[in-house]
């Protein structure tokens, strides 16, 4: 998964990865193939999530990311597809913003 090769790849050393919010995007041709597990962005939401409660500073305020990634949930009338938006970050509220 994408996910599992951005931690690898910042295991091996990687100082920036690509994400986007909510995971928006992909290629819709793949999803006309029926490739529909190879659509979509690696979600930052989710990314920074993981990389924060590793330990890893990001400089990104994972609360008010998510409810970055709500916002666009609700101007796109779509449900994203991170997982942090349905299960919470786990992570201390460090800012005014979403905490569960």
């Amino acid at each position: 998964s994408g996910i599992a090769n951005t931690w690898a790849a910042v295991q091996a050393g990687a100082s920036c990865v690509d994400a986007c919010l909510g995971g928006i995007g992909g290629e819709p041709a793949m999803v006309e193939q029926n490739h529909a597990g190879e659509t979509g962005n690696v979600v930052t939401e989710d990314i920074v999530v993981l990389l924060e409660r590793a330990g890893v500073r990001t400089g990104i305020e994972p609360n008010a990311l998510v409810a970055a990634g709500r916002r666009a949930d609700e101007v796109l009338r779509t449900a994203g597809r991170s997982q942090v938006l349905r299960t919470g970050t786990g992570l201390a509220s460090t800012a005014e913003g979403v905490s569960r």
